[in-house]
């Protein structure tokens, strides 16, 4: 995981958190200023190839920001418990993804935090 990832993954709870009245677009561009300040005052210093760049501006205006804006959209007018259980699934579709796409490989530990994420959705919307 890249550092600006660890970054605007400790980011974005607390301000989606503090602004929740505020519009989607304010509170990602409060995300990405915030985890941009964090990674330039506590991490080293790190200059991305032309291949990285890209990587990470199709990444980030693409999947990235859709799962992010539809994600909003579905906390606020879906059921909170529905709507949370189903990020049990979401490891379980990547790596489905990655196996199709020949990119990964199904092992017995990935059988098993398959089956631990199918079983936690449903109980995660009971509680």
């Amino acid at each position: 995981m890249t550092a600006p990832t660890r970054c605007l993954g400790q980011c974005w709870p607390a301000l989606a958190t503090l602004a929740q009245p505020a519009p989607p677009w304010l509170v990602f561009g409060l995300a990405g200023v915030a985890a941009l300040a964090a990674h330039l005052a506590l991490e080293p210093q790190y200059w991305p190839t032309m291949g990285q760049w890209l990587a990470i501006v199709l990444m980030g205006i693409g999947p990235f920001t859709l799962a992010n804006v539809l994600w909003d959209k579905a906390t606020r007018a879906g059921p909170a418990a529905t709507i949370s259980s189903m990020a049990f699934l979401t490891p379980l579709v990547a790596i489905s993804l990655l196996a199709v796409f020949g990119l990964g490989s199904v092992t017995l530990a990935v059988v098993i935090g398959a089956c631990l994420a199918i079983a936690g959705a449903p109980l995660s919307a009971r509680t």
